[in-house]
């Protein structure tokens, strides 16, 4: 999703930068990506990365899913690419 944004001529960065990259891009794209599995991605490698008392740390069923998630997002943004333009 960076790439989406880098296309454009975006830069997402600093404190919450996963969050505002997954609202920008959503609010673009939302029927083309479909991000619905994003936030629980990014909330569960954050709970994993550094612990969290309201969610758990990620499980190997969960880095499966993950990477299956992963991998249609990437494949779905590739798509688009070729189709947005610099702001």
């Amino acid at each position: 999703m960076t790439a989406i944004l880098l296309n454009q001529g975006l830069k997402p960065r600093g404190e919450g930068a996963h969050a505002l990259l997954a609202e920008a891009v959503g609010s673009q794209l939302a029927s083309a990506l479909d991000l619905t599995g994003f936030s629980w991605m990014r909330t569960t490698r954050n709970a994993t990365e550094y612990g969290s008392d309201r969610n758990p740390g990620a499980t190997a069923v969960d880095v499966d899913e993950a990477i299956e998630m992963a991998t249609t997002i990437h494949q779905r943004a590739g798509r688009v690419l070729d189709h947005m333009y610099p702001y």
